[in-house]
């Protein structure tokens, strides 16, 4: 595909991003566009030259030789049907990085929570035991400062989504499980049907290949037979030194990517290394104030009733003493139906809690559940908890407030919520 000029609609998204940068470094010209929103990954296009455009059928021109498109958008967008007026071949995300993966000895990690901390760790270690792998990760890695990292070996390590059954385009030559838990009900309507998904990716394993998952998993139905039939190891968490990354979860996180690196061949010693000085990813439990500000202020990509358990609890763990104040804006009107017990009862280590409205997806704008359902959920409970519909009113609420006591203010959820926290980090000291 080198040398191509490619034009990606929705270019903002962290994967997107990501392949962006694979693109470019493969020797394409790369150019997008997308909403004048701001994003994180605004500063990563900058900082490769990749010009971002704003949505316009004006930036389909003859001399563009394929179109990447962002699975968030439909084939009606302005962009997409200009490129079919023009007979430029139209690719989504997923179909482009099957391809590129495809052809790699590829490793990817997958499962319902822990993958981009899991994936961006192994990535790590692999760059460290000198692979120069090719590396997709689903945020911005601290120590890269970019979502992606384009390597000229044979080795091609992603993070593989399980929405949508993407990842079973992919076909692997090592396959890290990192847990099951049902989700994305929108989708699956099931979970049994979720667990299928899993179980398939299996018949898609290169010859030789080699796959670890999480001990639990053989608990769920048909798996402890795939474990028999094949190349096949479990993992559990071990101790690994932690210097600035913390909770029990993200320890569960490294033992993955350690058990996956040893797999391989990488050595022992260089992946504990790795994993004592490893700093994450953006939107994982990352600090917006210093670790001892008054108040702290965290955020965390949380959007699922076990993640919100994990990061809270990894936080009361950290500052035992603290009053702890969760605030949480829910992801997707589907997800927020069918876990609505599961939602209210997950946030049992926190003082206080701040409900906001459900972040709706480009697919699913309305639902028979919002954001006041879960409030009044968690009112029921007993919980200490409000209502308050916007990121702005949240952020003006919280900014007027004064601390007698040491203080964590902790966002939570895959939209927006971040924003929150960006705005309170201006007050602590």
């Amino acid at each position: 595909m080198a040398g191509k000029n490619i034009h990606m609609v929705g270019i903002k998204g962290v994967g997107m991003t990501g392949l962006a940068t694979l693109l470019k470094g493969a020797g394409d010209t790369v150019q997008g566009s997308d909403t004048e929103e701001v994003f994180f990954t605004d500063r990563i296009l900058k900082d490769l030259a990749i010009p971002v455009l704003p949505f316009s059928e004006k930036n389909i021109k003859s001399g563009i030789d394929e179109v990447i498109y962002s699975t968030a958008y439909t084939q009606k967008h302005p962009e997409l049907k200009r490129a079919a007026v023009l007979d430029i071949p139209v690719y989504s995300y997923t179909e482009v990085l099957a391809e590129l993966f495809n052809k790699k000895k590829g490793i990817m990690v997958t499962g319902t929570h822990g993958k981009t901390t899991t994936t961006a760790a192994l990535g790590r270690i692999l760059e460290q035991a000198g692979w120069d792998p090719t590396v997709l990760v689903g945020s911005e890695v601290i120590e890269w400062k970019r979502t992606a990292r384009f390597g000229k070996s044979e080795w091609m390590l992603i993070e593989g989504d399980e929405y949508q059954a993407k990842m079973l385009l992919m076909r692997p030559y090592a396959l890290l499980i990192t847990n099951i838990d049902y989700d994305h009900p929108d989708f699956y309507k099931t979970p049994r049907d979720y667990n299928e998904a899993f179980k398939k990716l299996f018949g898609n394993l290169k010859e030789g290949g080699k796959v670890v998952i999480h001990e639990e998993i053989l608990q769920k139905e048909g798996f402890r037979e795939l474990v028999l039939k094949g190349n096949i190891t479990t993992f559990n968490k071990i101790d690994l030194p932690l210097e600035n990354i913390f909770g029990f979860h993200n320890l569960m996180n490294v033992s993955a990517a350690y058990h996956m690196a040893h797999q391989l061949g990488v050595e022992d010693d260089v992946s504990r290394d790795v994993i004592r000085r490893f700093r994450g990813t953006k939107r994982r439990l990352e600090y917006y104030t210093a670790a001892h500000a008054s108040p702290v202020v965290l955020d965390d990509y949380a959007h699922h009733p076990k993640e919100i358990q994990a990061a809270i609890g990894a936080i009361r763990e950290r500052y035992p003493h603290h009053y702890i104040i969760a605030v949480f804006q829910p992801h997707t009107f589907s997800r927020t139906e069918v876990f609505l017990e599961d939602f209210a009862s997950s946030f049992y280590d926190a003082d206080e809690i701040i409900i906001l409205e459900v972040y709706g997806s480009a697919r699913e704008k309305k639902g028979k559940v919002g954001g006041m359902d879960l409030f009044r959920k968690i009112r029921a409970n007993g919980g200490n908890v409000r209502f308050v519909a916007s990121i702005k009113q949240t952020a003006i609420l919280l900014k007027k407030r004064t601390w007698s006591r040491d203080v964590v203010i902790a966002t939570l959820g895959a939209g927006d919520v971040w924003r929150v926290a960006k705005a309170l980090a201006s007050r602590s000291i």
